[in-house]
């Protein structure tokens, strides 16, 4: 199978009506980047976009694909590195090839990195290199502060600086800094056209400020599942194989699913043990409750759940996004209902990374839920 995905690679980059090429979630992601590398090098490709998100890309990966990106046969314009967990030294890497290139790279996605101002110091080097026209850069959830913001407005003050869209959306810019980027987009002089700071928060680079939302919740007994065993004190769920003698109840899901009593509406956070735990989203309370689980009655299935299961997927309205599968146990979930915000979170000891976020308009209070297994 290996070897077959990589014939496919190599076949489709040489093909000239190849022009987007999206490998997320790839569990050969080193073997893809030699592939990658030798087709840029090797021969003319007519790719113009690639995404490599959802994987782990070493600093070795970094340097492969770095490499590639400098060859004068590779057109690309665009590339999106979404959630590879890239450090400091895998950016500043990255940030060499941007020079290097032609014809240059046009668009650069490094959102959900934890890039930190070190990164971002890596990059505002480059953006400064006449030799970098990069006109689009995505740094959402990057743990960007203060320091990064001073980088970029020096960034943006030079003559070279070519950049027409930032987005720094979920970072903790502080109010000064973005002012400071807001200010410098309104000069006449600075090529930046749009601009994001959205959600400028501290508690997205401090877990601790994150819990200073946490909320008390408690399993609701009449919506649990006949298959599902609650803890005396309604704050554990398990999946038991023999049906629990539950009266019979309107709110009482058919499947393996159980929802909290609290109805959320303002800033809330909690983190899950997923021990026995599959599934970990929000729902409102009229959610339909009859049906088998793998039907529109599971949460993500419709549009009045939304559902982090913890194979790495997740699901709204049946729709669903694949990304790696979790190595961890603990999920934390942010919710702000006015914003219209839903984030998950991987929670490790003291760190916390970015899973995914849901941007929308709640119009009902949302009760947090688990599917369990």
């Amino acid at each position: 199978v290996k070897c077959s995905l990589l014939s496919v690679i190599s076949a489709g980059l040489r093909c000239p009506a190849l022009k987007t090429l999206r490998l997320n979630r790839n569990l050969q992601i080193t073997e893809v980047c030699n592939e990658i590398a030798t087709a840029f090098t090797a021969h003319s490709t007519n790719l113009q976009e690639l995404e490599l998100s959802y994987n782990t890309l070493k600093d070795s990966d970094m340097e492969i694909l770095s490499a590639a990106l400098t060859s004068t046969k590779c057109s690309l314009k665009a590339l999106s590195l979404r959630h590879n967990k890239l450090s400091a030294k895998g950016c500043a890497t990255l940030a060499s090839a941007l020079i290097s290139r032609h014809p240059p790279l046009r668009e650069l996605d490094l959102s959900c990195n934890d890039l930190l101002d070190a990164g971002v110091m890596e990059l505002c080097n480059v953006l400064e290199n006449p030799f970098c026209p990069l006109e689009t850069l995505r740094l959402s959830f990057c743990k960007v502060t203060f320091d990064g913001c001073s980088h970029l407005v020096r960034a943006l003050t030079s003559d070279h600086c070519s950049l027409k869209e930032l987005d720094l959306s979920f970072n903790h810019l502080t109010e000064e800094g973005a002012q400071m980027l807001m200010e410098k987009r309104e000069d006449s002089r600075c090529s930046l056209q749009s601009l994001n700071v959205d959600q400028n928060e501290e508690c997205w680079v401090n877990l601790k400020l994150l819990r200073q939302y946490a909320c008390e919740l408690t399993l609701n007994p009449n919506t649990a599942g006949v298959n599902v065993a609650l803890s005396k004190d309604n704050k554990v769920a398990t999946y038991v194989h023999e049906k629990q003698l539950y009266p019979d109840h309107p709110e009482r899901f058919e499947g393996p699913q159980v929802l909290c009593e609290e109805g959320l509406r303002s800033r809330h956070y909690w983190e899950v043990d997923c021990l026995n735990v599959s599934e970990v989203g929000v729902a409102y309370r009229s959610i339909p409750r009859q049906g088998d689980c793998s039907s529109e009655y599971s949460f993500g299935k419709n549009e009045k759940s939304w559902c982090w299961h913890r194979e790495g997927k997740f699901y709204h309205n049946n729709s669903c996004h694949s990304f790696l599968a979790l190595q961890t146990n603990n999920i934390g979930v942010y919710l702000d209902w006015p914003e219209g915000i839903l984030c998950f979170f991987d929670v490790s000891s003291d760190s916390l990374t970015h899973l995914y976020t849901v941007c929308t308009t709640f119009t009902e209070p949302l009760h947090p839920g688990f599917g369990v297994h």
